[in-house]
């Protein structure tokens, strides 16, 4: 686990270069605390360390009682 926020008793401080080297070695990563800044959302902090590791794709998981192929919530 990284985290933007330092927390030296429970994670290592989110650095690019040690997260790429996790996974290198294949290991997980979780990316913890957001951006590490005020007034950002989680999917902001998502979406920024996706491409900080040049991911292909972003999986958002949320408040919908299924997978849809469209927006659940328009009508």
């Amino acid at each position: 686990m990284l985290s933007a926020i330092p927390m030296a008793t429970v994670c290592e401080p989110y650095i690019r270069r040690k997260a790429i080297r996790h996974l290198e070695k294949g290991r997980v990563v979780i990316f913890a605390a957001g951006t590490g800044n005020p007034f950002f959302t989680t999917d902001t902090a998502a979406a920024l360390r996706a491409v900080e590791m040049n991911c292909d794709v972003i999986l958002k998981g949320t408040q919908v009682s299924g997978v849809y192929s469209a927006d659940p919530k328009k009508k």
